[in-house]
């Protein structure tokens, strides 16, 4: 039995329309994955029933081997993490705290935050730079700035699993392949199971395994080599949107 997230013959449509169509796949420990395709593909939608706020699907989701439906929310939330590409904008919690809210899943009912708790923060803190913006209302954030603390929110829960809807989005170009390093890293060093759906097709040379959608299905899945080529591109993203170019080396 693996540890890690297994999809089989994944349907799901709302108000009759298909949104999802036989999508199958698994994501491992340790797995640093890419998830492309056009706008309105699927992908929003796939992390949503991975992580059960889309019901009502048809098919297997499974994490660690065991089914999604019979999962509770806290169990849940122990296994996986999502980050939105847009997040909520009326928090008026200042940034600290927003970051131990990420903590909340493994604190007890009516439990206190520890010494532990603190520190954890204090490393994601440290990892993504955000320690001029502890003192901040959330609300108050650049958009770039909301997904650094979203992200860091998902990163102090300490989840196996980690999904990002777009994590790059907002950044500048130097600030995204910052964070896709140091996800790698997370990836590599802590065992984290990483999926991101990215719209930059040269982001995604720096990650192990690449999943296409194209009309709600799988079209490609391989490594970067196995995945970059122009005719595909061409077919998925209309001629002569992005150039290939050659994955990148570790």
């Amino acid at each position: 039995m693996t540890l890690g997230l297994n999809v089989s013959n994944l349907n799901f449509s709302f108000h009759d329309k298909p949104l999802l169509d036989g999508i199958s796949f698994s994501l491992n420990q340790g797995e640093f994955v890419a998830l492309l395709g056009v706008n309105g593909s699927g992908k929003s939608t796939l992390l949503r029933c991975l992580t059960g706020f889309m019901k009502h699907h048809q098919g297997t989701i499974e994490w660690g081997g065991i089914s999604l439906n019979k999962l509770s929310p806290l169990e849940l939330a122990k296994i996986v993490s999502l980050v939105d590409s847009d997040g909520e904008t009326f928090f008026f919690y200042p940034v600290r705290e927003m970051l131990l809210l990420g903590r909340a899943p493994h604190v007890g009912f009516l439990g206190s935050f520890s010494e532990s708790d603190h520190e954890i923060v204090s490393k994601v803190v440290s990892m993504l730079k955000l320690e001029a913006l502890l003192d901040r209302t959330y609300r108050d954030l650049s958009r770039g700035e909301k997904q650094r603390v979203r992200l860091g929110m998902s990163l102090v829960s300490q989840t196996k699993f980690l999904l990002l809807d777009e994590p790059t989005s907002h950044l500048d170009p130097g600030h995204q392949q910052e964070i896709v390093t140091i996800l790698r890293r997370l990836s590599k060093a802590n065992g984290m199971g990483i999926l991101a759906v990215l719209h930059d097709v040269n982001l995604a040379r720096f990650f192990d395994r690449m999943l296409v959608l194209n009309d709600r299905r799988i079209f490609r899945e391989g490594t970067p080599t196995e995945v970059i080529n122009q005719i595909d591109l061409d077919r998925v993203y209309g001629e002569g949107v992005f150039e290939v170019l050659q994955p990148f080396r570790w």
